[in-house]
């Protein structure tokens, strides 16, 4: 399905802030950028919380740090 342009309002302060921003780019590529980079953002902050509530359990956050920390202990060998 191919993206059909659509047009929004803004203030004219705002699209002159926003064509002075993309510099060379089209505005509708810039705004895109920033959209991806929003989402981007918003799944890290998701990841984040879920990655909290998962480690809160007692044990788990440490257990965690022992195996992935700036230390991690050696992976045990399996023969």
């Amino acid at each position: 399905m191919a993206d059909t342009p659509t047009q929004i309002e803004v203030p004219a302060e705002t699209a002159a802030r926003l064509a002075a921003l993309a510099g060379d780019q089209p505005v509708g590529a810039y705004v895109a950028a920033l959209v991806d980079h929003a989402e981007h953002d918003r799944a890290l902050d998701d990841a984040a919380v879920i990655f909290n509530r998962v480690t809160s359990a007692d044990g788990i956050r440490e257990a965690f740090a022992r195996d992935f920390g700036p230390n991690p202990a050696p992976a045990a060998r399996v023969a």
